[in-house]
């Protein structure tokens, strides 16, 4: 019940961002769950913009997909929150840029990371230091 209060204190605006942010992160899992990975780059291509762009907007965008990742019922990873907030981005035809990496963890176990940012804004943050290996 307190879920549901905080969502109807938030501004029209905000619960707009998180339905989105819902209907998006549920899409892009369940692409991934049907769909072979080199088919799921296809839908997300490169938007070549260089307009100016909103922080406030980037932080609401990274704010929201955080909190519907803490509220889903099935578990996302980092590559389903990149998807999400790229095809997000890609509404408001902000570019974005989509990163893979790898990097060994201490037992030599290789570990993959997706991340997403928008300049230097990170979205979906690296963490840790990554080798990116390919970006779209």
């Amino acid at each position: 019940m307190e879920s549901l209060k905080k969502f109807f204190d938030l501004s029209w605006q905000e619960k707009k961002l998180f339905l989105e942010s819902v209907f998006f992160l549920f899409l892009a899992k369940g692409v991934l769950l049907v769909f072979p990975f080199k088919t799921c780059i296809n839908w997300m291509p490169e938007i070549i913009n260089e307009k100016p762009v909103d922080n406030k907007l980037l932080e609401q965008i990274k704010t929201n997909i955080a909190r519907t990742n803490r509220l889903a019922f099935w578990k996302n990873q980092c590559l389903v929150k990149s998807m999400a907030a790229r095809w997000m981005l890609q509404r408001r035809d902000i570019s974005s840029q989509l990163a893979f990496g790898m990097m060994l963890d201490e037992s030599k176990k290789p570990i993959a990371h997706a991340w997403i940012k928008v300049k230097e804004f990170e979205i979906v943050a690296k963490d840790q230091d990554y080798v990116e290996l390919y970006t779209i």
